[in-house]
């Protein structure tokens, strides 16, 4: 308070009030910081222990970086995804590809129930309204299955093509199960109906490479002729990609390039 300036209770009070909020804040964020560097630090230890394949070592530091997640992911105000994580640390950490890595090295690891522990949490503790949690839910089908649950697996595959009938992650996963249970013929049948007659895209491309391994493991001449073709197709379509890329354009705008060499690679076969 500056000299002969008479006393303003509510001003003064005001201004602490404001000072103490900005000193709280500070420890918040400097808490938050100071986590995300603990994580940081035992996500890079683990990944120096998978060059030697070192799971022992590595699931312990990474099911410890896997506590911190979950605390720091728990002072968000709301329900935040992985995007809208990377974006508030202006993308410092590789929060996406560890969580990817995660779900994956559990798996190589053996620890089948810690996966899915895993993968239901993560599926239940982020907003997946703007990202992609097909691989963590795939993960769960594919566990069920390797624990020799067959049917809860094809029924937590069933229920969730009800919802997404043409998700490749799930389809992809599946059919690798089905194969395993049931032998390759079984598996391509459920991929053979996402791709015969039908363009390859971004959103299948994934399914018609698994239908190309299938296809040549069944000897299906005819169905494997489409199915080079379309991959081609889409191949040369990439390439130009250099002038119409697919990241510049909008979407609709991209589908609609897809959608005329479509129809051009369907004149060319008739």
């Amino acid at each position: 308070m500056k000299e002969n300036q008479p006393y303003d209770e509510q001003r003064y009070a005001g201004a602490l009030e404001n000072m103490v909020r900005q000193c709280i804040d500070y420890e918040d964020t400097h808490e938050i910081l100071t986590e995300w560097n603990k994580w940081d630090n035992l996500v890079q230890e683990g990944y120096e222990t998978l060059v030697d394949q070192n799971f022992e070592k590595m699931i312990p530091l990474w099911w410890k970086t896997w506590e911190i997640f979950q605390k720091i992911v728990k002072t968000a105000e709301y329900k935040i995804g992985i995007s809208g994580l990377m974006e508030s640390q202006d993308y410092e950490y590789p929060i996406d590809a560890w969580l990817q890595d995660m779900e994956m090295e559990l798996g190589n690891a053996g620890e089948h129930e810690k996966r899915v522990e895993f993968c239901r949490r993560i599926l239940e503790m982020l907003d997946w309204s703007f990202d992609d949690g097909s691989n963590f839910k795939s993960a769960i089908g594919e566990e069920l299955y390797a624990e020799g649950k067959a049917e809860q697996g094809r029924t937590w595959f069933e229920d969730w093509l009800k919802e997404e009938p043409h998700n490749q992650n799930a389809l992809n996963v599946w059919s690798w199960c089905i194969q395993e249970e049931k032998g390759a013929e079984e598996a391509y049948k459920i991929i053979r109906r996402e791709v015969i007659g039908v363009a390859c895209t971004f959103k299948n491309e994934l399914l018609f490479g698994r239908a190309k391994l299938l296809a040549e493991k069944l000897g299906k001449s005819e169905d494997l002729e489409w199915i080079k073709s379309q991959l081609e197709t889409f191949s040369k379509a990439v390439e130009k990609a250099d002038l119409i890329s697919k990241r510049s354009l909008p979407l609709r705008q991209w589908e609609k390039i897809q959608e005329m060499l479509w129809k051009k690679t369907v004149r060319e076969i008739s």
